[in-house]
C-alpha cells in the first residue's frame, strides 16, 4: 500500500536542496497570500489547516535531514534552510490579517472549536498581540532560540565522540555492539554514545571502570560549549516570558496545559516524591546488595554510583524475574521488527 502525502524527497546534492527550500518557501508564500485574500467562512479552518498540513509536507524533510544525513554539507544544507523556515514559521504566528479573520470564524462543530482554538492560541503566543516593539522582539527571540537550539543539537551530533576501550574491559558487553568497531592505534574499541551503544555497554559491561568511562563521556555530551548555549536559551525564554506579562517561562507554558501553573505543578511533583522515595531507596539498597555480592565486598564499604544503575538493575531483574533484556533480542529481528 502506498503511504499518504507526498514521497520523501531526495537532493542530489547541498545545492538541490538550497534550491529546493527556496522554492517550497515560495510556495507558502504564495499559499499564505491566497489564505490572506479568502473570507473568514466556514471553509476558513480547513484552508488553514491545509497551509499547516503543507508546510509539514514541505518542511518536515529538512528538519529530519540535519539530524540523519550522513554528509556533513547536506545537513549544513539542511541546517541553513531550517532557519529560513523559522524565519518563516515565526513571522505566520504573527500574520495579524489571519489572526483577525480566524476570530471571526464561527465554529461548525467540535472538531472546528478545537482547531479553532489552537489557531488563536499558537496566534498569540507568537506575540501577534504584542505591541510592534514586543511583537518584533519576540519574533527576533524565537528565531535566536531556534538558531542556539540547532547549534546545540550540531554540537552533540557532530562531535563523534569515540571512547576507547581494551577488549577485556567490554566483557559481558554483546559482541555485536563492539566487534565490528573501528579500532585505534593501539588496537582499542572506538565505541560512540549513541543509545543503541552506550545503553548495551552501562547495562552489560562487568567493568565499573568502563562503566564509569562512558557515563561521563555520555553525560558531558557538547561540553562547555553546550551549557553556555543553554544559559542563553533558559534566558531568552525568560525575557520571552516576561513581554507576556509572566514571572517564567514554566508559567507562560503551563497556563494552556492542564498543570496551569508551575505553583500547582510543583505541588503535584512533590507529592510524586513523596509517594515513591520510600520505594526508590529500596530498589537502590537491592542494586548496591547486589553489587557487594558480586563484588565479595561488605555491604558498608560498597558504593553505588550513577554508572552502576543500569548494571545492576539488570542484575536484579534477572536475579528475581528471570529477565534478560538481550534474550529478548532474539525475538525482534531488526527488519521484521520495522
Amino acid at each position: 500500500s502506498t503511504l499518504p502525502g507526498p514521497a520523501f524527497p531526495r537532493y542530489a546534492d547541498p545545492a538541490a536542496l538550497e534550491a529546493a527550500c527556496a522554492k517550497n518557501l515560495a510556495t507558502m508564500q504564495a499559499a499564505v497570500k491566497r489564505l490572506e485574500r479568502r473570507k473568514a467562512d466556514g471553509a476558513w479552518l480547513a484552508a488553514y489547516d491545509d497551509i499547516n498540513a503543507l508546510a509539514e509536507d514541505l518542511a518536515g524533510p529538512i528538519y529530519l535531514l540535519s539530524n540523519v544525513h550522513p554528509d556533513k554539507p547536506m545537513r549544513d544544507a539542511s541546517e541553513a534552510c531550517e532557519l529560513r523556515w523559522q524565519d518563516f514559521f515565526s513571522t505566520l504566528g504573527q500574520n495579524e490579517t489571519l489572526y483577525k479573520a480566524a476570530k471571526q470564524v464561527r465554529p461548525r462543530d467540535a472538531i472546528d472549536r478545537e482547531l479553532l482554538k489552537f489557531a488563536l492560541e499558537s496566534f498569540e503566543d507568537s506575540g501577534v498581540s504584542l505591541p510592534p516593539p514586543q511583537r518584533r522582539r519576540a519574533k527576533a527571540i524565537q528565531d535566536r532560540i531556534t538558531e542556539l537550539s540547532q547549534t546545540f543539537d550540531k554540537n552533540i551530533r557532530d562531535a563523534n565522540v569515540q571512547v576507547p576501550f581494551a577488549e577485556g574491559e567490554l566483557k559481558g558487553v554483546p559482541q555485536g555492539v563492539w566487534k565490528n568497531a573501528k579500532r585505534d592505534a593501539e588496537g582499542r574499541v572506538l565505541l560512540g554514545l549513541d543509545y543503541p551503544t552506550s545503553q548495551p555497554l552501562l547495562q552489560s559491561a562487568v567493568s565499573g571502570a568502563a562503566r564509569e568511562r562512558m557515563w561521563r563521556a555520555k553525560q558531558n555530551e557538547g561540553g562547555e560549549a553546550n551549557l553556555k548555549l543553554l544559559a542563553e536559551i533558559t534566558q531568552l525564554r525568560l525575557e520571552y516570558a516576561q513581554l507576556f506579562g509572566f514571572k517564567s517561562f514554566a508559567d507562560f507554558t503551563l497556563r494552556r496545559r492542564m498543570a496551569e501553573n508551575t505553583a500547582k505543578a510543583q505541588r503535584f511533583l512533590e507529592e510524586v516524591r513523596e509517594a515513591v522515595t520510600e520505594r526508590e531507596k529500596r530498589e537502590l539498597e537491592e542494586m548496591r546488595e547486589a553489587k557487594a555480592r558480586e563484588l565479595g565486598t561488605p555491604l558498608a564499604q560498597t558504593q553505588f554510583e550513577r554508572w552502576d544503575f543500569s548494571y545492576y538493575n539488570e542484575r536484579v531483574k534477572q536475579e528475581r524475574y528471570s529477565v534478560d533484556q538481550e534474550a529478548l533480542r532474539a525475538y525482534f529481528p531488526p527488519q521484521e521488527s520495522l
